[in-house]
């Protein structure tokens, strides 16, 4: 009587054809969760500052205009309160009076009609937005001044729900004063110490010896969300938010380490330094062989100087830039 069976040969190859197909079903697998995680990373960065921008547009939409008694500042973030800009990369507050969007909360009196609302992001990476009724809006006959409440509003708070941010800056305009540049503001005003506010424009005097800035026409306000804080790092990692550190500062090109890959969007820039040492933001033509193509040094508001090179292990972020320009009331 004949049996038949497989040969211990045919056991193994069978076995062999097995194993190769497995290990490349794990790698598609695999190749596959890593381009959607990613995916996921870009998808909800975009969703992030979607939602950011259009809170800021509907926050400009009810900005009470001068010729109403409207009130504006934009400052560069000091979290120290020494009257420098260099604890916060630049990072700044962005305040202004607007039509309390809640018609419950205001009175017969005329109280809560208007409210304060402030912008900033901290050295942290987080977004904030706070809100207090106005100067003029208190239901009393006082002296307070927008300034003095702003003071108060600039404090820890909430941040804006899952929002990580690089970058958070305004420019204005006017007839009177173009502003261009890191120098947007037609004078440098450092506040006394401990005000936490650094310099400023501002539409209201600080002291009876100030000159009142004159009402923008136009703003422009540049911010680099990238994602909610994520446990166990900072940000999200992905091809949207790129990370990695210096390993050369050779001014035209950076080795760096930690980066794989490093997006060329029209609107893309890295960040050298972390808030709290010098932060520098660049612009760049390519990524090769761990090498940053460097365009421009020294872009936006920055605390590089070009004595400064950052040395082995400083902090590289990529961020993408989200802008919002609008004319103001008048």
């Amino acid at each position: 009587m004949v049996r038949s069976g497989f040969s211990l040969i045919e056991v193994l190859v069978s076995l062999l054809i097995f194993s190769v197909v497995a290990v490349a079903m794990l790698t598609v697998f695999t190749l596959s969760t890593a381009v959607f995680r990613e995916t996921e990373a870009a998808r909800a960065g975009n969703d992030e500052a979607i939602a950011v921008l259009a809170a800021l547009e509907d926050d400009l939409r009810r900005m009470v205009p001068p010729a109403a008694g409207g009130f504006l500042f934009c400052g560069v973030h000091d979290s120290t309160g020494d009257g420098t800009a260099d604890d916060d990369g630049g990072n700044m507050v962005l305040a202004f009076t607007i039509a309390n969007p809640d018609a419950s909360q205001i009175e017969e009196t005329g109280k809560n009609a208007r409210q304060l609302v402030a912008w900033w992001a901290d050295k942290q990476g987080l977004l904030h937005r706070n809100t207090d009724a106005a100067a003029d809006s208190r239901g009393t006959v006082t002296t307070t001044t927008n300034s003095a409440i702003l003071r108060n509003l600039y404090i820890p708070t909430s941040p804006v729900a899952g929002t990580g941010c690089l970058y958070f800056a305004v420019d204005c305009h006017t007839t009177a004063a173009k502003r261009q540049g890191v120098d947007w503001s037609p004078a440098s005003i450092p506040l006394p110490p401990g005000d936490g506010l650094g310099d400023y424009l501002c539409t209201e005097a600080f002291a009876p010896a100030d000159i009142p800035a004159p009402f923008p026409e136009a703003i422009r306000i540049s911010v680099v969300l990238v994602g909610g804080p994520k446990s166990g790092a900072p940000f999200i990692v992905g091809k949207e938010n790129a990370s990695g550190f210096v390993v050369e500062d050779l001014g035209s090109t950076i080795r760096t380490g930690g980066l794989k890959i490093l997006p060329t969007y029209p609107n893309a820039m890295v960040r050298l330094g972390d808030p709290g040492g010098p932060v520098e933001w660049l612009t760049y033509t390519g990524f090769r062989n761990n090498r940053i193509e460097v365009a421009a040094r020294e872009q936006r508001r920055t605390v590089h100087t070009p004595a400064v090179v950052h040395p082995r292990g400083t902090p590289i972020r990529f961020g993408r830039t989200y802008t919002l320009v609008r004319e103001l009331p008048r």
